[in-house]
């Protein structure tokens, strides 16, 4: 090693060393007592003490003050309302050169539903506990898409709050500023959730179908003559993909074939993809037993506790993103043994990501200087006063106990003192 790159090292070494030797000094000064600080820790000097005390007294005041000054914030903000919403999402919109959304009865209708229903079944998912999508309830409302959308909310107080934390998430962000969209219908329901009074907030958007008629699916039945051919209408949903069962109502001499096929009219049979095929799973609880079958390969489906029936068809993989009609043809038998077929089909593309607004499970607080929210500010302060008394109580313990044949009453009585003040403030 070259000699120069030797006296480098050994200065590097000395002045590590000097460095550490006075860190260890000063650690040594401020927690432990010793003849040098004059068996008086500098953490527990009395003006620190003081410090410590005037720290958390201000903590302490700031959490009073926001909540003086965040209701007068409230009373001057928007009202969580049907038509605040709708504006401020609108101007949203208009802001990003987009036009502004249409509010449609049907869509109103279809959010209002979902929102009763969280509030009913006391939960917050885009997906009811009973399994039913967000689509379920546009589609019941009659609304006829070509692509829609969903958006949540809950325990916020003021539109402003609601809008501000749905822009702030890229999916929620996504949904609003979708050009696609022209319609949009907003729910509010009111009530008890999570053990504090709150209001859920649903936002469905849709771009609506043609007026045209779409393409049809023609079922057919062994056991009944169609007397109209129906029209189904495009479906845009996630995965897994759901699909519609489209039949024909049926005109029949088996009242079991018959109530098999009217509850067929609405069963959605959810299609999820595995490396070895595809698992279909139905909702037909009237039925005796229930098969289906995609070009040549078939499968029975089982029943399940819940009601539906489930199976898989091997050899079959396929990709549920493509666009187009992938066919399946249903199998039904009634408590007869008479069997009914239907034929199921994707139609369209399944939507892209982003049209479910991620779930929020809480609200954002009020803004204050225009970046701390009631919430952090009495976080922060918590956390400082419960740092403080940690720390002081284990340098109290260092400086009686080092030195137990040296102590100083005045500086133990001063910092219990402060010790006693933070657990005050803490429980007040």
């Amino acid at each position: 090693m070259p000699t120069q790159t030797k006296s480098h090292i050994h200065k590097i070494k000395k002045h590590l060393h000097r460095h550490g030797r006075t860190l260890v000094k000063h650690a040594k000064d401020h927690f432990i007592p010793h003849k040098g600080n004059d068996h008086h820790p500098h953490v527990l000097k009395h003006h620190m003490l003081f410090g410590y005390a005037a720290i958390v007294l201000l903590c302490k005041s700031l959490i009073i003050m926001s909540g003086l000054v965040y209701p007068k914030m409230d009373l001057q903000a928007m009202a969580l309302s049907v038509a605040n919403i709708l504006s401020l999402t609108n101007q949203t919109r208009q802001a990003a050169n987009l036009q502004p959304l249409a509010l449609d009865a049907q869509l109103t209708a279809s959010a209002q539903a979902k929102a009763q229903d969280m509030l009913k079944n006391q939960y917050f998912e885009h997906n009811s506990p009973s399994g039913l999508t967000p689509w379920y309830w546009i589609k019941r409302s009659g609304y006829r898409y070509i692509r829609s959308a969903e958006n949540l909310a809950v325990h916020y107080s003021t539109a402003e709050e609601e809008q501000d934390a749905w822009m702030t998430s890229p999916s929620h962000r996504k949904n609003i500023l979708n050009p696609e969209f022209t319609d949009t219908g907003i729910g509010l329901a009111s009530g008890n959730f999570e053990g504090e009074e709150t209001t859920f907030v649903v936002q469905h958007f849709g771009k609506p179908a043609p007026v045209a008629p779409s393409p049809t699916i023609i079922a057919s039945s062994t056991v009944s003559t169609p007397t109209t051919q129906p029209i189904t209408q495009p479906v845009d949903e996630p995965k897994p993909t759901t699909t519609t069962v489209a039949t024909d109502k049926p005109t029949t001499t088996s009242p079991q074939a018959n109530r098999v096929l009217a509850a067929a009219q609405d069963t959605v049979a959810s299609l999820k993809p595995t490396p070895k095929g595809i698992i279909v799973t139905i909702k037909q609880p009237d039925a005796q037993t229930a098969k289906v079958a995609l070009g040549k390969e078939t499968a029975d489906l089982a029943k399940q506790p819940d009601g539906t029936w489930q199976g898989e068809i091997k050899n079959q993989p396929i990709d549920l993103s493509a666009s187009g009609e992938l066919p399946l043809t249903l199998t039904l038998t009634d408590k007869e043994n008479k069997p009914t077929s239907a034929t199921l089909a994707m139609v369209g593309s399944t939507a892209p990501q982003g049209l479910l607004g991620d779930t929020m499970a809480q609200a954002a607080e009020p803004i204050m200087l225009g970046f701390i929210t009631a919430d952090n500010l009495q976080q922060t302060a918590r956390a400082i006063s419960l740092f403080l008394f940690i720390f002081l109580l284990l340098a109290l313990c260092l400086n009686v106990f080092v030195k137990l044949h040296i102590q100083k009453p005045k500086v133990i009585a001063h910092t219990l003192s402060v010790i006693g003040l933070i657990a005050f403030l803490w429980i007040l």
